[in-house]
């Protein structure tokens, strides 16, 4: 029942930290959009702002609009006019698009999904991009270590899970996302289509006898990596 001190013309995507300690939103105040964590605003302010996440340790991250885009400015638009922020510092890597965006569990590294042109997809992971094109992408994961960065891609019609820019999976489904890895035994595990319509999760490869006919929705390891739900 507190209110902030700082007020906004509007203000949307409340989040929490995990611990709820801190909590943050996506705010505008005269037509320029950022962030605001702990009644705290964001120094540089800019024209959009999407896919804002906060980090375990308090920290803001959100995709925005680094350079201004007139109506109907293809070339512009090609040319990458969106880049990723942290506390309100842009990056310096702009692209067609991005979403996705993961925090290392640190709250140093970003890793995420970028556009590169009208049919390629990539990863970028800290401050490098992956070497590989993708026919599209979903949000990457970094490992409890926060070194390795982990990433379900289109690859050839097949979705696949990469690690690092290499396949790390061979098996190939017709779609794979919603992956985690348990901190202490390493197991990763997904939801995966192994054809259309019919859903299961995989776990090291090893797919459930279980299959769905609509969807899997989510996935959760318990504490000590013993139970996959």
């Amino acid at each position: 029942g507190t209110p902030w001190e700082n007020q906004f013309d509007y203000i949307w995507d409340l989040k929490w930290s995990r611990d709820g300690s801190h909590i943050c939103a996506a705010v505008q105040t005269d037509m320029e959009y950022g962030m605001a964590v702990d009644d705290t605003v964001w120094e540089t302010m800019y024209e959009n702002i999407t896919g804002t996440i906060i980090s375990d340790q308090g920290k803001t991250a959100a995709v925005v609009q680094t350079q201004p885009l007139s109506q109907g400015d293809i070339a512009g638009f090609s040319a990458g006019i969106f880049s990723t922020a942290v506390n309100g510092v842009a990056s310096d890597l702009g692209f067609m698009n991005i979403w996705d965006l993961a925090f290392d569990p640190s709250g140093q590294k970003l890793a995420y999904v970028i556009r590169k042109n009208r049919t390629d997809y990539g990863i970028v992971a800290g401050t490098t991009e992956w070497n590989q094109v993708f026919q599209s992408a979903w949000l990457p994961v970094f490992d409890h270590q926060g070194q390795s960065v982990l990433a379900p891609v289109r690859s050839g019609g097949k979705w696949y899970l990469f690690k690092d820019g290499q396949k790390f999976w061979n098996s190939g489904y017709e779609q794979l996302w919603k992956v985690i890895q348990h901190p202490m035994t390493n197991k990763t595990a997904a939801v995966v289509s192994g054809q259309y319509g019919k859903w299961t999760v995989s776990e090291d490869q090893k797919n459930w006898d279980l299959e769905a006919n609509q969807m899997i929705s989510d996935l959760a390891y318990s504490d000590d990596g013993s139970t996959l739900m």
